[in-house]
Parts: structure tokens; sequence; C-alpha cells
């Protein structure tokens, strides 16, 4: 019956697959669902990079409130230029705090002067490609 030719019967087949999606459709829980927000926030921040930066790497340099050098690129970009809504919801996801975000703006800012906790060689991906002799 479901290999039949005709219309009927691929509409037939097709309501019944509905019917059974749908009878064991999973429960939507409100818990923290794993969205595309890492997958923007990756792609957002590693664009002109050669260094690829991940998403562990960011959420502990938020928590643990040390900046490497080698990503203050990557992490200006994170705060500078991803919409509030994904930054709001890669927090969330993540667990961080206001207060942790906070410190870590603090380091970032041009004009700081809390060098003592951003360590590690500095990587400028510009100079990185341009060998001068």
């Amino acid at each position: 019956m479901f290999y039949r030719a005709g219309n009927k019967s691929v509409e037939r087949a097709l309501s019944r697959f509905r019917d059974a999606s749908e009878q064991y459709a999973p429960t939507r829980l409100n818990v923290k669902s794993s969205s595309n927000v890492d997958r923007i926030v990756l792609a957002s921040v590693n664009v002109p990079f050669p260094r690829i930066i991940s998403i562990p790497t960011i959420v502990r340099t938020f928590q643990s409130g040390i900046v490497e050098k080698h990503w203050l690129g990557h992490l200006q970009r994170f705060l500078e230029e991803l919409p509030d809504r994904i930054k709001k919801e890669f927090y969330w996801k993540h667990d961080i705090t206001q207060q942790q975000i906070s410190h870590v703006e603090k380091l970032l800012r041009p004009d700081s002067q809390a060098t003592n906790e951003i360590g590690g060689p500095h990587h400028d991906p510009v100079s990185h490609s341009r060998r001068t002799p």
C-alpha cells in the first residue's frame, strides 16, 4: 500500500508519517539548549585571525578573569562586534556572571592599566602574515 503509485498513496503515507512524528515528538523542556550561539560566536571572533579560539577558551577567560595576549583581538571582537542578544545568550548558556563580564571588559579597554592580568605573547594577525627582510 505504501509503494503504490499515485498522489493519494503518497499523501496518505505523508499523513501517517506526520501523525507518527507528532506522537513521538520529544517534549520541550525549559533548559539551556544547545543553540547556534556558539557557532555564531566562533564565526564572528575567528574571522580575521589565523589562530582559532575555542568556546572553552572564551568561557575560561571570562570565568578566570585572565586574558592571554594572543586572544586579545578575538575577545575585543566578541565584546565590540557581536549583538547584545547573542552575547547575553552566550553568557547565560555558559554561566558567566555580570561581575566576570565587567572585569574582562575593563581589562580589554584601550586605556586599561591592568596589564598584570594579561599574559602570554601577543599575536598580531597583520604582522604575522607579513615578513620583512
